[in-house]
């Protein structure tokens, strides 16, 4: 508001000054107009100040600059991460890359329908995204067409042991065994049939501690622990 005063009074100010000399010229019988001339003078630098004065009220004011606007606000604290929503996106993905592998793994399977590698990925992708009577029907497949194929035949005697068929997984794993001698799932697997299902504990030592010479650092070995950890227990009653 100063600052439009200012330049106001200024504008008055150079409008007298241009009109000085019109002021004090002198033309011989004008005395009414020169008495005229000098208010209308003023009254001309007075409405150029006005004007000048209105302008500069009606520009609009300069932009605020995005960086002066930042920096005088609070400084913005970062949004800590959800946990659970992460975990939701992470069980989402999962899900997703599942599913991916099941359609590529169907593809196989129908180009080399006979292919013993095409049914083994394929019940491994049905496993893996949880569909395990899936599963079982590929593995089956597999032993269909080779009938001592060690890990399709440990796969269908670990889903006979958690159906309660003990005997039954117990010759599959046999079968696994004498296809592949030291195969560390087939003797983890019989190790806990003989412990947990036929009450072989014995027999079910030998089998865990093979998996742990054939496996020292394998996914089991903290199950078998447990397990060989409970028969000794049972054995000192």
């Amino acid at each position: 508001m100063i600052l439009t005063a200012v330049i106001g009074a200024l504008a008055a100010l150079g409008v007298l000054v241009l009109a000085r000399p019109f002021l004090g010229a002198q033309r011989s019988g004008s005395r009414i107009g020169a008495r005229i001339r000098r208010p209308l003078v003023v009254l001309v630098a007075a409405a150029a100040a006005l004007g000048v004065s209105a302008l500069l009220l009606q520009s609009p004011p300069a932009p605020v600059p995005a960086a002066s606007a930042s920096s005088s606000a609070p400084d913005a604290q970062p949004t800590a991460p959800d946990p659970a929503a992460a975990r939701a996106a992470a069980r989402a993905a999962a899900r997703t890359a599942a599913r991916a592998a099941v359609a590529a793994a169907v593809q196989g399977v129908h180009r080399h329908p006979r292919r013993i590698a095409a049914h083994l990925s394929l019940a491994r992708s049905y496993a893996a995204a949880d569909r395990p009577q899936l599963a079982t029907v590929e593995y089956l497949a597999v032993v269909h067409l080779q009938p001592g194929d060690p890990e399709a035949n440990t796969a269908l005697a670990l889903a006979a042991f958690r159906s309660g068929r003990f005997r039954t997984a117990v010759r599959m794993l046999d079968v696994a065994l004498r296809t592949r001698p030291g195969y560390p799932e087939a003797l983890y697997t019989r190790g806990l049939v003989e412990a947990m299902g036929l009450n072989r504990p014995a027999a079910a030592r030998r089998d865990l501690h093979a998996y742990l010479r054939a496996a020292p650092f394998g996914s089991h070995r903290t199950t078998v622990a447990t397990v060989l950890a409970l028969l000794d227990s049972r054995s000192r009653r």
